[in-house]
């Protein structure tokens, strides 16, 4: 995504190619790509976000702003907290 549109000229030097490591597999095929330096992807990569606050899912809390998650969190969550300042 980014290649071949207007992405790239609004966000400057901020975003790279990048060549991934992976052989580009072959349509319709469980064979990749020969490895002669053709055949790998080249996606654009953007710096992280830096997030300043998270909304995140709560099951249970109490009136004193108390939040627990009271089974598997399958919305990550917890990597949003982790990541807000």
């Amino acid at each position: 995504a980014g290649l071949g549109s207007d992405v790239r000229a609004f966000w400057g030097d901020e975003l790279k190619t990048v060549k991934s490591p992976y052989p580009t597999p072959i349509p319709g095929s469980l064979r990749s790509c020969p490895p002669e330096g053709h055949g790998y992807e080249e996606p654009v990569a953007m710096p992280a976000l830096n997030l300043d606050a998270a909304l995140v899912h709560q099951n249970l809390g109490d009136a004193q702003g108390n939040a627990a998650y009271t089974g598997i969190d399958p919305y990550f969550d917890d990597l949003f907290l982790m990541s807000a300042e």
